[in-house]
């Protein structure tokens, strides 16, 4: 199973997954005690992306981020399913998101009416 929702998730997930605390500290995220799901705000290529993936989500979700001192914005994505039969996501923050202030940001995701995960925050310069 673990392999399955491995194939289904970004590589820099799972990089960040094996390696050193650290490493981990800069960009949160969260996976399901039962590997079902798991959620992230990775940095890649000096760009933020938000991820998701997992076993049976497919279609529409949303994503909800708060920036510091405004209003929480969201807005729907689809998940793609993968060639080992999961689903995942990943989108970049500052094309879908405003992103003009500096400061600790928050993001959650929703699937079928649930937030899956905790809310996970991110520092962002502006």
């Amino acid at each position: 199973m673990r392999r399955v929702l491995a194939a289904a998730l970004p590589a820099t997930t799972l990089a960040l997954i094996a390696a050193p605390a650290p490493a981990r500290a800069a960009d949160p995220f969260k996976c399901a005690s039962d590997n079902h799901w798991c959620v992230g705000a990775f940095m890649k290529h000096e760009r933020r992306f938000l991820d998701i993936g997992g076993f049976d989500m497919k279609g529409a979700y949303r994503v909800c981020v708060t920036p510091p001192g405004a209003a929480e914005r969201c807005r729907s994505f689809k998940m793609v399913r993968n060639a080992g039969g999961a689903y995942a996501s990943s989108i970049r923050f500052t094309k879908h998101f405003p992103h003009a202030r500096r400061g600790r940001y928050a993001v959650r995701w929703i699937y079928d009416g649930h937030q899956v995960g905790p809310v996970l925050r991110f520092r962002h310069p502006a």
